[in-house]
């Protein structure tokens, strides 16, 4: 069960990004990714035990309404195609709902020069730092 941030990387080339990126995803990066048949298991651990401060789990294998979608409609040059998402063997599926929930929730075009963002909605400036 991995944290989301370590399936994520800038893809080659997109490093100056970086900062910009974990700004915008820090919170995603520090969310656990729980395969559906060890929730239940995931949860009542959590709830009994001390584990010094939040964590925010969830189950990978709901669906996110609209995410496929969202991916698709990304555009060159959002947060999303500056990253590497790891999608194959044992985390498939949690890549899968990653890049869905990256798509979803922050898709932030990256713009370089300042003068650009009234171009844009708010959401531009997370990740023109």
């Amino acid at each position: 069960m991995p944290f989301a941030g370590e399936l994520m990387d800038l893809a080659e080339g997109e490093e100056r990004w970086r900062p910009a990126a974990e700004r915008a995803l820090r919170n995603l990066a520090t969310t656990l990714l729980v395969p559906g048949e060890h929730f239940g298991a995931v949860t009542r651990y959590l709830n009994d035990h001390n584990v010094r401060g939040a964590l925010r789990a969830v189950d990978v294998s709901k669906p996110l309404a609209g995410g496929a979608l969202a991916v698709e409609d990304a555009r060159d040059g959002d947060l999303l195609t500056k990253l590497d998402i790891l999608a194959a063997g044992g985390a498939a599926e949690a890549g899968v709902w990653v890049r869905e929930r990256i798509a979803l929730d922050f898709a932030y075009p990256c713009v370089e020069d300042p003068d650009q963002w009234p171009h844009w909605t708010r959401a531009s400036a997370w990740a023109a730092w």
